[in-house]
């Protein structure tokens, strides 16, 4: 099997890993049928249904009394936790009936609550997290080309007191990747600390953070924020083996490019066909990256002859 074979191999590995009962009574007075009749008393309305009424000829009989009672209310039902809110149902009301002499009597009801839905996390929510201080890179595939070559030299090293992910060698051009994350994964948000280590040209050198990351043969489809040392931020995708801008450009320091060696927090957040982009917590540009990509992982890329260190990668739900 060939070096890239092998490559995606183990990225594809680490992508799988990764009643209401109603009631009337009817009653009637046995000693109605000496009179020669009665009145007409109409039984009191329950909830949902009227009672019927009776009508006897006869003699004038005494007029009945009248009684009302309303049914009881359904009872709400509970809002479900994560996702869809139960829907509340009403109680139906009762029946009532009349007879000579008494009134009728209201029937009750009683309603059935809603039951709860289910939906993804919650806003906020943290799917991945590493700020490399236990000096591993776990959870991530490093040296991954895009074509027939490999190209990078990504290892965790210490930065001060701290250790960073970072790729050390600036003698190409290429895109060098890491990659990380879960193929399921949809809307995400991106945030990293990114550094500028050498590059052999500043205002050329590139990094990349990619999101719904996709391997497809030897081709990697992903939307992903670009910065540039010439502090330009894109908001690009890269699909079937093309890369198209998705916005305008901007400049975050106008001519002015970004220092080596100075970290800058960038985050990239997909939401359905939504990317937007941020430079120190500021959002920066927005665009419509259509449907292309519904899901994937995460990747963090150079290229431009640029040794570049990444830390404190976080990805949330947005």
């Amino acid at each position: 099997m060939s070096l890239r074979g092998r490559t995606v191999e183990r990225f594809t590995a680490v992508l799988a890993v990764i009643g209401f009962v109603a009631c009337a009574n009817i009653v009637e007075d046995d000693n109605a049928t000496s009179r020669r009749g009665s009145p007409n008393s109409t039984g009191a309305t329950g909830n949902a249904s009227g009672g019927s009424s009776a009508t006897t000829s006869g003699a004038t009989g005494v007029t009945g009394t009248s009684s009302t009672t309303t049914g009881t209310t359904g009872t709400t039902g509970t809002t479900g936790t994560t996702g869809t809110t139960g829907t509340t149902a009403t109680g139906s009301g009762g029946s009532s009936a009349a007879s000579t002499g008494s009134g009728g009597t209201g029937g009750s009801a009683s309603g059935n609550g809603g039951s709860g839905g289910s939906g993804g996390g919650p806003t906020g929510e943290v799917l991945f997290f590493d700020d490399f201080e236990d000096g591993m890179a776990d959870g991530w595939v490093a040296d991954v080309g895009d074509g027939d070559d490999v190209y990078g030299d990504w290892s965790v090293t210490t930065d001060g007191d701290g250790s960073v992910y970072a790729q050390q060698d600036d003698s190409f051009d290429d895109r060098s990747f890491a990659v990380g994350g879960d193929a399921s994964w949809t809307d995400v948000s991106l945030e990293a600390r990114v550094k500028f280590l050498s590059a052999s040209s500043m205002e050329d050198a590139t990094a990349n953070f990619a999101v719904r990351f996709q391997a497809s043969g030897d081709e990697y489809s992903y939307y992903y924020l670009q910065l540039r040392g010439d502090s330009v931020i894109k908001l690009r995708a890269r699909v079937g083996g093309s890369d198209d801008d998705l916005a305008s450009s901007v400049e975050i320091f106008e001519d002015e490019g970004l220092a080596l060696g100075t970290w800058y927090t960038v985050k990239i957040v997909v939401q359905g066909s939504t990317l937007t982009a941020y430079f120190e917590g500021i959002r920066v540009v927005s665009a419509d990256a259509g449907t292309a990509l519904a899901s994937g992982g995460i990747a963090l890329v150079t290229l431009e002859n640029a040794a570049v260190a990444f830390d404190d990668v976080l990805v949330t739900v947005p």
